[in-house]
């Protein structure tokens, strides 16, 4: 799960809360985690495996957090047996325990957690030189695509391709499909915040936003559910986590 000696001291967390229109909460929790900018092969390896280190760190904290009976130590080696899906999606063994999901990207660690349902999430750098049109051709939805490629701008183009794929990340993430999904045969309405199978059913629903603050500058985020979700509160918080390395 997590490399032995990689513990980050503190945390600086942003939290966003999402509540259902039942009232039942699922909570994201975001950090930076410092790397370098290096792109030498070995740097960029370690790199991974301490943005990997602290999601996983950043999940027990936020365990601990709201759910303080259930995990009394904000520790990522202190976190009950987790087993993984057909598609590698971790979840505790326990399934009583609250659902989870992590992710990372660049600098930046988030988890998301629910306490009642499946819950899938993604961040993106939006930084990157990637050819996001020959993306979205191979990889989007008809429907995607069409919504895509009728925005003339090119930055705005770039911003709408990071919002979409975010979206269809935390929603496979989500199911436990992971990347073995075809990414072409469902897609996501930024509209209505929906995903929808190729017939048009709403399949999930989503939470999505750009630029999240700005020590998230840059970064696309999003949150897939069963159910509709809505914001609620965001705060700046620091979490302070045992050095056991």
């Amino acid at each position: 799960m997590i490399s032995p000696g990689r513990f980050p001291g503190l945390f600086l967390v942003l939290t966003r809360r999402l509540c259902y229109h039942d009232s039942v909460m699922v909570k994201a929790f975001y950090t930076i985690a410092p790397v370098s900018d290096s792109t030498d092969s070995r740097i960029v390896r370690e790199n991974v495996r301490r943005l990997h280190d602290t999601a996983w760190q950043l999940l027990a904290a936020a365990l601990h957090q709201e759910f303080p009976s259930l995990f009394p130590v904000p520790d990522a080696r202190s976190l009950p047996e987790t087993v993984r899906g057909a598609q590698g999606k971790p979840a505790f063994a326990d399934t009583a325990l609250p659902c989870f999901s992590i992710s990372h990207s660049r600098n930046a660690a988030v988890c998301a957690l629910d306490d009642g349902f499946p819950v899938g999430v993604d961040i993106q750098d939006m930084t990157g030189n990637f050819e996001c049109d020959s993306i979205a051709r191979r990889f989007l939805h008809k429907q995607e695509q069409e919504l895509l490629f009728a925005i003339g701008d090119e930055r705005e183009r770039r911003r709408m391709f990071y919002r979409i794929f975010s979206c269809k990340e935390a929603h496979v993430k989500r199911t436990g499909a992971g990347m073995s999904q075809d990414f072409t045969g469902f897609f996501v309405n930024p509209g209505d915040r929906s995903v929808r199978s190729d017939d048009g059913k709403i399949i999930g629903r989503l939470y999505c936003e750009l630029d999240i603050a700005p020590p998230l500058k840059g970064y696309s985020f999003a949150v897939s559910s069963p159910r509709p979700i809505e914001v609620d509160e965001f705060r700046l918080q620091t979490m302070v986590i045992p050095d056991r390395g």
